[in-house]
């Protein structure tokens, strides 16, 4: 798999979570987005975002190229700049379920 199918794919679970939580939680509006801007600058990583617009809340994915079967994560707020620190988790452990308890437990407070 290369970097853009690692990102993309977690783009897609993201937005099949996105679907159930909008059924379950009609209140909670998490928008995807996915960033190349850090490979652009000349980081060999590509982020993806998990924004609440309401609550100002933000989910950053970071998969980097040394790391490729990890998942940095880090809880965050969308008018903030990020922390340098992620947790990581392994890539195969970020699934479907994972991402919507994420969105629930950080986006929907």
């Amino acid at each position: 798999m290369n970097k853009d199918q690692k990102i993309f794919a977690l783009g897609d679970l993201a937005e099949a979570a996105q679907k159930e939580i909008q059924l379950e939680f009609p209140m909670l509006n998490p928008v995807i987005g996915i960033n190349h801007g850090l490979r652009q600058s000349g980081y060999p990583a590509d982020l993806m975002t998990i924004d609440d617009f309401k609550s100002r809340k933000r989910i950053i994915l970071m998969i980097h190229d040394s790391q490729p079967g990890v998942v940095g994560f880090q809880l965050s707020e969308i008018d903030k700049d990020p922390d340098s620190h992620f947790e990581n988790w392994p890539l195969n452990q970020v699934n479907q379920s994972q991402l919507k308890a994420w969105i629930i437990e950080h986006l929907g407070d």
